[in-house]
């Protein structure tokens, strides 16, 4: 079982819930970048960000495709993510 250990909030306009879900991942990727985590948790309800950064034939939307691509970057940094 894992323990929450950072968060964040932030006010922005987004043109969907995919695009608001994306970038959340994105700055949860960068939070635990940051803070030098090798074991990570991410959880989220929006099909299209998770399946189209678990699934390499997926073509997600085009507003969400750029973010996904800098998620999938960061991804190598850690030992595992879930």
């Amino acid at each position: 079982m894992g323990v929450s250990i950072a968060g964040t909030s932030l006010f922005r306009s987004h043109n969907s819930t995919a695009e608001a879900e994306a970038k959340a991942l994105f700055c949860g990727v960068k939070m635990a970048v940051l803070l030098k985590l090798q074991h990570i948790i991410f959880e989220g309800d929006c099909q299209e960000v998770i399946k189209g950064l678990n699934d390499s034939l997926a073509s997600p939307c085009w507003r969400i495709s750029p973010i996904l691509k800098k998620v999938a970057h960061l991804v190598p940094l850690f030992r595992r993510i879930h």
